[in-house]
């Protein structure tokens, strides 16, 4: 069975289904993934065309280790942080980012200001056994699928309160697996549609809520960006 969709109608409509939904109330821990179209939940090193994804993945995971001592001089005493960190700036990868709030989800939902498709926001319940113990596996390595919660080495993870599926590569067949349609994770899961027609209305009031993308983007790109849809005061719904 895919997952279960539901088709939001309002800001308000999509806060409702957020904070009453009994099965979201009821969990430890849910975590929110915002998209500005429907596409399937592939990592971003998955979805290049490559004839050998693992030897890619080394080669280019290397090149970085060795580089980014140049821009940043911290050291990570894992894996998983360094390739977290590698994905927050736009290094092909077999993360997928999640976060743990709902109104982060629907602002990348609905960030783009002119669009062609409804937005998507996907909401996942993971158990504990879905949870990586990061001292005793590695992201290169893992036997299946799972979840983790990075060191909060950026100030992007923290104001997005990041966390990550980390994929498990099928070698032999040289590709990701659809992580919406895998077996023990597809009745975790809720895909909620956002219209692109509530998109303005649902900008200026996460906006007001101080959600936007200089607090989504703690940088002056993010700055520079929420002044632009600021002052030229767009939105109208």
């Amino acid at each position: 069975m895919p997952a279960e969709i539901y088709n939001v109608k309002s800001f308000q409509d999509y806060m409702d289904f957020v904070s009453e939904s009994g099965n979201i109330i009821q969990q430890d821990l849910c975590l929110f993934r915002g998209q500005t179209c429907d596409k399937e939940l592939i990592p971003s090193l998955g979805r290049l065309s490559l004839g050998n994804i693992q030897k890619f993945e080394k080669n280019i995971f290397e090149d970085f280790r060795k580089r980014y001592l140049a821009y940043d001089p911290r050291t990570f005493n894992n894996d998983f942080d360094l390739l977290a960190l590698g994905q927050h700036y736009g290094l092909p990868t077999r993360l997928l980012d999640w976060t743990e709030s709902a109104l982060v989800a629907l602002w990348f939902a609905t960030e783009k200001e002119i669009t062609e498709d409804d937005g998507v926001v996907w909401i996942f319940f993971p158990n504990d056994e879905d949870i990586l113990d990061k001292q005793e596996q590695s992201p290169f390595t893992i036997n299946s699928t799972k979840v983790f919660s990075p060191n909060h080495i950026s100030e992007r993870i923290t104001a997005q309160s990041g966390w990550f599926t980390c994929h498990k590569l099928m070698i032999n067949e040289n590709k990701f697996l659809r992580f919406e349609r895998l077996k023990k994770y597809k009745d975790k899961l809720f895909k909620l549609i956002i219209p692109k027609a509530i998109h303005p209305e649902i900008r200026v009031k996460l906006n007001i809520l101080g959600m936007n993308a200089a607090t989504v983007y703690p940088d002056l790109s993010g700055l520079s960006r929420h002044l632009k849809w600021k002052n030229l005061k767009a939105e109208r719904f």
